[in-house]
């Protein structure tokens, strides 16, 4: 098997010597740059290369073996730079059917040739290395299409782990690859790999360019390490083909280049390339590297001169430490990382230095060549601040104090925590601030005096064409009335809102009082006034918040008066007062009655008298009689007049609700039940049916009639009910035929008219095939629809078969015919007894009439058949003539 043949090449390929082939080594890998590779010297591709053991770093009996991971034996390597994206499909064709080749794939995009011993499994991405000890599966690859798309991408290894075909590859555009093909068989016949099925884009047609810094270049390195896109040719390469300019733009002098060329036996090509300096960097800034010199890719693809790599030297520092001061601390800065000399603007020389005040610091380090500056700035924790001067103020003044400088906390001494507050009382006032961890104070003293509060006493009025003097009890230092009048007293002609403003000690405030002119001139109404008998008068002065005192005793604002005589009010408001006086004459009114309110029936009347001997009548109805007759329901009123005096009386007539209505005429089916009822609630209700109930229930047809009563009134209504009987539908429910046959559907019926559900209106239907069909009939609105079950089925076929006749012309028997009911399609041949074909047809209706070829045939025995779709029936006939 081929696990037990590994172990055993395994301790001769450690004493193996190495043959000097390029290709077998990683960075000597063939670039794929056409579809198919042929090997008709296989001797060169064999052996281990100059670079042993690439693959499996950790061991060679490491239990990554166990993975599918395939050692190096006798193999050659491949190269892809990815065009466009897609599947890498591939087969190996062994030239010697009993060879074996392992195969892996590494993904070696940003990566090394030299990390796959480190990294065989993480860079490996598809890998087979099954083998069969009888050989016959001798091809290998990568193609789902021959895989079946479910191999996966790691087989092997021996015959235990196939198949031979893993699925496709998957790869990436700009992605570089290697394919790692082992000739386990050491075998010296060769082999062909073609790369043709693959759906992604191989062949490089790009020109290689200038990449990317590998690595990180500081101050004093003096090597640059680049990348380009793609392997080139490196093995002419010299110092002249890359160009470096500094930041200044002075070209650097180039010592020596380093890549795989230089480093690995064999190697002719590299994408990363060491460029060793003449002398260290000793400038910071912006540095470019061009390639300047003439070689391409292994396709033939020249570098692309117009590429160039920017990188940036730079030395690194930062001054750290304190950033605030409080007052009478000290502070520490110091610069981060190693420098060979530090100089700062104290002139110190240290790493780190010791400060005591705030301020603006720098730094000048030195390493190597180069140099580079930090600045730091140190400010004060805490500046200089007030809340204010200390202040005399009156005590009905409030006072803000505080500060706007922003601190992290406030602190009073009254415990408010604002950076600012408002006060009305006399005090020491002291604000802590706290800010970066440093603390300051200040202090103010404010002084409340005492106010003045004048007093000018409770509202104030006087009486119509009068005047009034305010009462200012007390002595101030000044006063300002809003009249603009500074006396301490003021005379006042007219309402309004009055304002002094006093000054006492340098303090002021103020007090106002309302002076309102009393108007109580009031009128009662005419001196005499009269009124009706049936009318009360309310006698008001409109005079308000005032004393009233009637000459009846009352000593409310307003009376109520129905009587001859005279009244008096006197009123007093304050120091003012008023009187006046009204007569009151009472006339004698008329009275009316028309009575109770009054129900009438349809047609009836009713008579309304309103009384004699007054002086005239109105009614609402217009009329000016003293009585009305009337036969409509409503509210009616009469006004009777009497000596300039009236009285009214209101009457209803009501109608008890009798728009009886029991419907419309009804048609239904019969069988039905119709409802009727009352459109209302009456006192009596009788119908035709004798029934005496508001709704009632009927099956027949006819005419119904409802009388009803209400409040005594009577009315009625009749409607006619009519049922229609269902039609009748002589049909079956269910049908049966042989297959092939017809069913014939006619209904009979007394319907006005039928439909099928088949959009027919036909008055028969036929079907040949299984179907359920409905068939509706009405006769007017009143349908029945029944459901038609059709069936088919195979039967077996019924032959009426004559076994003799005599084709003589005699009109007797003459033809040879088959009879039967249920077979529809058929053909019948009959054969003469060497099995010649005499008669064939396909139609029921027609027999043979003993002829074939238009020759009459001998008698004899004849052999027929009868197929249909059913099967066939054979037998025999006798012809005589």
């Amino acid at each position: 098997m081929k696990q037990i043949f590994f172990l055993t090449l395994l301790i001769t390929l450690t004493f193996t010597s190495y043959s000097q082939n390029p290709s077998g080594d990683c960075v000597g890998a063939i670039p794929v740059c056409k579809n198919v590779y042929n090997s008709p010297n296989p001797y060169l591709y064999s052996g281990e290369g100059f670079i042993y053991p690439e693959i499996d770093g950790i061991g060679l009996v490491s239990p990554e073996f166990m993975d599918c991971i395939t050692l190096e034996t006798d193999g050659v390597w491949y190269l892809f730079t990815i065009q466009e994206s897609g599947n890498l499909r591939f087969t190996v064709n062994p030239n010697n059917d009993s060879d074996d080749y392992d195969w892996i794939v590494f993904d070696l995009t940003d990566r090394r040739c030299e990390d796959i011993y480190k990294y065989t499994k993480q860079y490996m991405i598809s890998s087979n290395d099954f083998g069969d000890e009888d050989n016959i599966i001798v091809e290998t690859g990568a193609n789902s299409l021959i895989s079946g798309g479910n191999a996966g991408n790691c087989n092997g290894p021996g015959d235990f782990n196939g198949p031979p075909y893993n699925d496709d590859i998957p790869v990436k555009k700009g992605g570089t690859y290697v394919l790692y093909l082992s000739n386990w068989s050491q075998s010296t016949s060769g082999f062909d790999i073609d790369f043709s099925a693959s759906t992604a884009k191989l062949f490089d047609d790009v020109k290689p360019e200038l990449y990317e810094m590998y690595g990180h270049t500081e101050c004093n390195d003096n090597e640059i390490e680049v990348h380009f896109t793609e392997q080139i040719i490196c093995n002419n390469i010299t110092n002249n083909d890359f160009t470096v300019i500094s930041p200044s733009g002075n070209i650097l002098s180039i010592q020596s280049i380093t890549s795989a060329c230089s480093t690995s036996v064999g190697a002719d090509k590299s994408n990363y390339f060491k460029l060793r300096l003449a002398s260290p960097i000793s400038e910071t800034g912006k540095y470019t590297v061009k390639f300047v010199g003439n070689t391409s890719d292994a396709c033939g693809n020249s570098v692309d001169k117009n590429t160039e790599l920017i990188f940036n030297v730079n030395l690194y520092i930062h001054i750290w430490g304190d950033n605030i001061l409080c007052e009478n601390e000290t502070g520490i800065l110091h610069t981060s990382g190693e420098f060979d000399s530090y100089l700062w603007n104290t002139g110190e020389t240290e790493k780190e230095i010791t400060i005591n005040k705030p301020g603006k610091y720098n730094v000048i380090v030195t390493k190597g060549a180069c140099s580079v500056t930090d600045f730091h700035e140190v400010k004060s924790g805490i500046v200089d601040f007030t809340i204010g001067n200390d202040t005399v103020f009156c005590e009905n003044e409030k006072i803000i104090i505080g500060t706007d400088f922003e601190a992290d906390k406030y602190t009073w001494n009254n415990n408010e925590t604002t950076n600012k507050i408002t006060v009305d009382t006399s005090g020491k006032y002291i604000l802590k601030l706290e800010k970066d961890g440093c603390q300051a104070s200040d202090t103010v003293i404010l002084t409340a005096k005492e106010i003045p509060y004048p007093d000018l006493g409770e509202d104030m009025y006087f009486c119509i064409n009068d005047s009034v003097i305010t009462s200012l009890k007390k002595d101030y230092e000044s006063y300002l009335w809003n009249t603009g009048d500074i006396s301490k007293n003021i005379k006042v002609f007219k309402t309004g809102e009055y304002i002094l403003k006093v000054l006492q000690n340098g303090c002021f405030n103020n007090d106002t009082i309302l002076i309102e002119e009393l108007d109580l001139n009031f009128n009662l109404g005419n001196d005499t006034t009269i009124i009706c008998s049936n009318v009360y008068k309310v006698l008001d002065p409109k005079i308000y918040d005032a004393s009233y005192k009637w000459n009846t005793g009352d000593t409310s604002r307003t009376i109520t008066v129905n009587e001859e005589r005279i009244f008096i009010l006197n009123i007093e408001k304050s120091i003012c007062k008023s009187t006046d006086t009204i007569t009151i004459e009472v006339k004698e009114a008329p009275t009316v009655y028309l009575g109770n309110d009054t129900l009438i029936c349809l047609q009836d009347t009713a008579f309304y008298d309103a009384g004699a001997g007054n002086e005239s009548y109105l009614w609402n109805t217009g009329n000016t009689e003293q009585s009305i007759k009337i036969s409509e329901p409503g509210e009616y009123i009469v006004t009777v007049f009497k000596n300039t005096c009236q009285e009214s009386d209101t009457v209803n007539v009501t109608r008890p609700k009798l728009d009886i209505n029991i419907g419309e005429d009804i048609n239904k089916c019969e069988g039905d039940t119709v409802n009727l009822s009352a459109n209302f609630d009456a006192d009596k209700y009788f119908w035709n049916t004798a029934e005496t109930t508001k709704s009632i229930s009927v099956h027949e047809t006819g005419n119904y009639f409802l009388k009803i009563t209400n409040t005594g009134c009577t009315n009625s209504d009749t409607l006619y009910v009519e049922f229609t009987p269902y039609p009748e539908l002589d049909i079956q429910n269910f049908y049966q035929a042989c297959l092939g046959a017809t069913i014939h559907l006619e209904p009979v019926t007394d319907a006005d008219y039928y439909y099928w559900n088949k959009d027919n209106t036909e008055a028969y239907l036929e079907f040949i095939e299984n179907d359920t069909v409905n068939i509706t009939a009405g006769i007017g609105n009143c349908k029945i629809t029944r459901e038609i079950e059709l069936y088919f089925e195979e039967c077996e076929p019924k032959f009426i078969i004559p076994n003799v006749f005599t084709p003589n012309g005699d009109g007797r028997n003459d033809y040879f015919t088959i009879k039967t009911e249920d077979v529809f399609e058929y053909k019948i041949e009959i054969f003469n007894r060497w099995g010649q074909k005499v008669y064939v047809s396909y139609e029921l209706d027609k027999g043979w009439d003993g002829n074939a070829n238009e020759k009459k045939q001998n008698p004899d025995t004849y052999y027929f058949i009868i197929t249909h779709k059913f099967g066939y029936l054979t037998g025999h006939l006798n012809l005589f003539r």
